[in-house]
């Protein structure tokens, strides 16, 4: 019983420690500034003012109390939450196919 255990370790390589090192270049630089930009419009939409008349000047608003969705000069009501999943499945759609086709920028 004693050989079957030593062939089978035989089999196996000792295991080899991976370390992590530093990463620099045009596509990390690239991948920076995909992020800078990506955080400045998650968190900036929010901020810009956008004039509507009566309704609040907000470029992006959830006024869930309402029942209103404010994107940009778009007012969308709960009875619109198909044209709005169908316009975030779009954007996930779009999202996918764009980071498999530059995906490389985002491995780093």
């Amino acid at each position: 019983m004693q050989a079957g255990i030593e062939e089978q370790s035989a089999l196996y390589q000792k295991r080899i420690p991976i370390f992590q090192r530093s990463i620099h270049g045009s596509f990390r630089r690239f991948k920076w500034a995909v992020l800078a930009l990506a955080y400045g419009v998650f968190f900036g939409l929010v901020w810009l003012p956008w004039p509507r008349g009566t309704d609040p000047s907000q470029a992006l608003l959830l006024d869930i109390a309402a029942r209103k969705f404010y994107i940009f000069n778009f007012v969308f009501y709960p009875q619109d939450l198909i044209l709005l999943s169908v316009l975030l499945f779009i954007a996930a759609t779009l999202l996918f196919f764009v980071t498999s086709l530059v995906g490389r920028a985002f491995c780093g």
